[in-house]
Order: structure tokens, then C-alpha cells, then sequence
């Protein structure tokens, strides 16, 4: 009796939380790299966007210190890139920027707020305007992006 409630229990449990194999997609690797006027650029966010709907999978990645990314989308396995297709790649770096404006706490103490400001020109962020793109195929792909603030 217990062994068959335990048996139920994790067929639900798998079958509820998503985790069955069948609802991952699978996934062609992408890494690469993004450098900035010639140097590594850590910290931004890279984001491949399918040209078409239904040709790819939005995926997205954060450069580390060298400016090297592992493309990962939520439908796939861990660090495991983006189904094949034909991307528009947008390349977007936020800072915290003060705004000039305070609130005052519960406490009394008041906080100066602050925006996020993407420090990028802003060709690389704009869907429409980008010079970006990658087409990822079956295998490994690698895409290195070199932007360039002039």
C-alpha cells in the first residue's frame, strides 16, 4: 500500500511541477563573447530574439568579467543555448542612475531613487535598429559581438 502511494506521489509530483522530459525542447549550444571599443564587456545582458515567430526561442545570457556568455533559454536544458533559427541579438548594459528625487522612509530617513540607465549605445538595444544577428544551427555556434560606442 505505501509503495503505491509513493509511486503516485512522484508520478504526480513529475507530471504537476513540469519537470518530465518531454517539456524540454531541445537546444543547439551558443556561447561567445562581447567586447566594447576592443575590451571585454561584463555585466550586459544578451538577448536572441527569433526574426520570425515560431522559427527559434528567445534565449538570453549575462557576459562575465572576460565578456563571455552561455546563451540559455527557460524551455531547455541548463546552459544549453536556443533551438535553431534565424535571431535578432540586442546587447543592453544597466546601471543604477540617481534621479534627483527622495522619499522619506517609515523611519524618517529618506533614500534618493534611482532608474536603471542602459550605459550602451542605444543602437544595440533597439529591436528595430540593431546591427546584430545570429543564425544558430544544429551543433555548436559561436557568436562573438564587438560594439563599438562611436
Amino acid at each position: 500500500m505505501m509503495k503505491r502511494f509513493a509511486f503516485w506521489f512522484c508520478t504526480a509530483f513529475l507530471l504537476f511541477s513540469g519537470c518530465t522530459k518531454s517539456n524540454i525542447i531541445p537546444t543547439e549550444d551558443v556561447t561567445g563573447t562581447v567586447t566594447l571599443d576592443g575590451a571585454p564587456l561584463e555585466g550586459a545582458s544578451v538577448a536572441f530574439s527569433p526574426k520570425s515567430e515560431g522559427q527559434g526561442t528567445p534565449a538570453s545570457a549575462v557576459t562575465d568579467s572576460k565578456g563571455f556568455y552561455v546563451l540559455q533559454t527557460p524551455l531547455g536544458k541548463a546552459q544549453a543555448g536556443t533551438s535553431q533559427g534565424e535571431y535578432t541579438v540586442l546587447v543592453r548594459k544597466y546601471e543604477q542612475k540617481k534621479t534627483g528625487q527622495k522619499i522619506k522612509n517609515d523611519d524618517g530617513s529618506e533614500i534618493e531613487l534611482t532608474q536603471p540607465n542602459n550605459t550602451l549605445p542605444a543602437v544595440y538595444g533597439d529591436p528595430s535598429k540593431t546591427p546584430l544577428s545570429a543564425s544558430v544551427k544544429q551543433g555548436k555556434n559561436s557568436y562573438n559581438f564587438e560594439l563599438k560606442t562611436k
